[in-house]
């Protein structure tokens, strides 16, 4: 029987064919061969070369996008208030005799917005004047007398004393007097009547308001996990209010006030932003409007992470 050298399995199988000879043929000269025979199966069972193939690395394609810069704008809804909104009454009570403005009308500062009927208030006008100028005569004559020594310095006391309360009486009628008449304070447009003309009107009842629509104001409410990064000296965020009815126009905002107590219900925080009144469209008072806040880049609030 022939074997390959270079076949351990075959080597081996000469090896048992050869020992189970031995048990009907020992002999010293094959016991020794039997083991010279086992000695060379195991070296070369050892020495077998194992071939190891080396996997090839497999690339595999990875999906990437570009990331935008992170958006830190943050959007709150506003309400368009007159920077100057005043609702005028009368200090007086009286009818109504002249009230010719209308909703909607522009005035000028100083000019008479309403008129009360001012005859009785100008007949009390001229009778404390008279009463005045009685008790002017009457100090005057008792200071001569008191010089004689005909009357007590009470009686000269008292007299003077008449004097100053008539003079108080004709300053506080002639303001009554003055009061029958309301003028505009600072120029506007008329928002409000709350009157119809020849109506009785009590005094401090409004009658009127009035607002001012060269500047304009934007309140907006502030979560309170924001109000943190506001109330610095250093505002270094830009406000941008965009109307509903022009979305693509921004107009910049500055801050006028703000709250520093929080509102029971909502837990927000109020903030008064002040916008210059547009020349090319018509903005009045009780527009919605978008603020637009947008850290600027380099402060805290542009770097810091955004809380969920």
């Amino acid at each position: 029987m022939y074997y390959s050298i270079c076949d351990p399995w075959a080597l081996a199988g000469c090896s048992y064919d050869f020992f189970k000879s031995l048990r009907y043929h020992p002999s010293p000269f094959a016991l020794r061969g039997s083991l010279l025979l086992l000695l060379g199966t195991l070296i070369l069972t050892g020495c077998e070369e194992k071939t190891v193939l080396a996997k090839a690395e497999v690339i595999r394609p990875v999906k990437t996008s570009i990331v935008p810069p992170l958006d830190r704008t943050r959007v709150f809804p506003g309400k368009v208030e007159a920077a100057n909104k005043v609702a005028l009454a009368f200090q007086v009570a009286g009818a109504l005799t002249q009230l010719s403005i209308k909703k909607g009308q522009n005035v000028s500062k100083g000019e008479v917005l309403a008129q009360l009927d001012k005859r009785d208030y100008r007949s009390d006008f001229k009778a404390d004047q008279a009463k005045r100028t009685r008790a002017l005569a009457d100090y005057k004559r008792a200071e001569k007398i008191f010089k004689k020594r005909l009357i007590s310095a009470a009686n000269v006391d008292s007299l003077r004393a008449a004097r100053v309360v008539a003079a108080a009486n004709v300053e506080k009628s002639r303001k009554a007097l003055n009061d029958t008449t309301l003028r505009a304070p600072f120029s506007g447009t008329i928002a409000t009547l709350y009157v119809d003309n020849f109506q009785n009107v009590r005094a401090k009842d409004p009658v009127l308001s009035l607002q001012d629509n060269s500047a304009l104001d934007i309140s907006v409410q502030v979560p309170e996990n924001l109000i943190v990064h506001a109330g610095r000296q250093n505002h270094d965020i830009d406000l941008l209010a965009r109307l509903e009815a022009y979305p693509d126009k921004a107009f910049p905002l500055s801050i006028k006030e703000f709250s520093t107590a929080a509102d029971p219900d909502t837990q927000t925080f109020e903030f008064v932003l002040s916008m210059p009144a547009p020349t090319d469209i018509n903005v009045l008072p009780g527009m919605s409007v978008s603020v637009e806040a947008t850290p600027r880049a380099g402060s805290p609030d542009a770097e810091a992470p955004r809380r969920r």
